[in-house]
């Protein structure tokens, strides 16, 4: 019997070599694989990004690291309801003096975080109602009371500017004319011709706050006359790629105004089809050289000025106030 013990004992150690052997070449082909498999990507977790646009209006944007700027452009449009062609740029403002963010490069290369501000500059034709958090919107809103310093009038400019994506020397640079590059031009339109335009946009009222109307030259002569419409071509002196008529009226709103900005279009004429004397509030102001500038504005008159000059408008406490707009827009 003994002879057996030996026997079972080297049977036993046959198995359990075979076992270990067969388990190291398990773990070889395992690891073979691994090392062949590409490796999971990790997850990528969203985060949210604060958008804000000109009227001052903020809200928080879901992105992912790894979309573009295109990506964002289209995810801001559509939470605007807005055009996406018509977004000109995104600035990201954690940069000091603010940086255009690349269509093509994802969001992690161009090292955003998660609660960076962006700010949305639309090729907005006309700017829009609505004074929120923004540079100098303390100025416009206590502007009957309140005489702001040169320095910060000068400051006010270059945020401005860098809030819209520009270079503070740029600020400076459009600060280096002697007058102020903004022209009056009287009586460019009769009282009937005003009367037409405002009756026409009233006929198209239904509520809006800020009803804006696009029109064609040839809607345009229609209404005023060909005489007048030649009248204003000349004055404005350059082509005229955009029409626009607009109501505004902000009755028991507060706050709307318009923030301080410059404009998409080259040029930009506005002709007061009701003066500043026939509602309250709805001022247009200059900003310029260290000065806060309010032209005076009566029924007719236009105000022609650049894509350079700062301006914005206070608050409307009464209304309507009915405008008329000539672009130039930049190809």
């Amino acid at each position: 019997m003994l002879y057996i013990i030996p026997f079972i004992g080297a049977i036993a150690l046959f198995f359990a070599f075979s076992f270990f052997k067969r388990s190291l070449a398990k773990q070889k082909i395992l690891k073979e694989i691994n090392e062949e498999a590409p490796p999971t990507p990790k997850e990528q977790k969203s985060f949210f990004l604060k958008v804000k646009n000109l009227s001052g209006r903020v809200f928080d944007m879901e992105a992912n690291p790894d979309d573009t700027g295109e990506q964002l452009i289209n995810k801001i449009a559509e939470k605007y309801q807005y055009s996406s062609t018509h977004i000109v740029r995104l600035v990201h403002k954690k940069e000091p003096n603010g940086a255009y963010l690349l269509r093509d490069k994802t969001i992690k290369e161009q090292n955003l975080k998660s609660g960076d501000e962006i700010f949305v500059v639309f090729e907005e034709r006309i700017g829009d109602f609505g004074i929120g958090n923004f540079p100098g919107s303390h100025i416009l809103e206590d502007f009957d009371n309140y005489t702001p310093s040169s320095e910060e009038v000068s400051q006010l400019i270059r945020d401005v500017y860098v809030e819209h994506g520009y270079e503070p020397f740029q600020a400076d640079k459009s600060q280096e004319s002697e007058e102020v590059p903004y022209r009056l031009v009287p009586d460019l339109l009769t009282k009937d011709q005003r009367e037409t335009l405002m009756k026409y946009l009233n006929e198209r009222y239904k509520g809006e706050n800020d009803l804006k109307f696009k029109l064609t030259p040839e809607e345009l002569i229609s209404l005023i006359g060909k005489s007048a419409f030649e009248k204003m071509q000349e004055a404005y002196g350059t082509s005229v790629d955009e029409i626009w008529l607009r109501r505004a009226q902000m009755d028991g709103m507060e706050h709307q105004g318009i923030n301080w900005h410059v404009d998409h279009s080259t040029r930009t004429m506005q002709v007061a089809l009701n003066g500043d004397s026939e509602y309250k509030g709805g001022k247009l102001l200059f900003a310029y050289k260290g000065k806060i500038i309010a032209p005076e504005r009566l029924p007719g008159t236009a105000t022609i000025h650049d894509h350079r000059l700062v301006h914005g408008v206070t608050p409307l406490k009464s209304s309507p106030r009915f405008g008329l707009f000539f672009l130039h827009l930049p190809k």
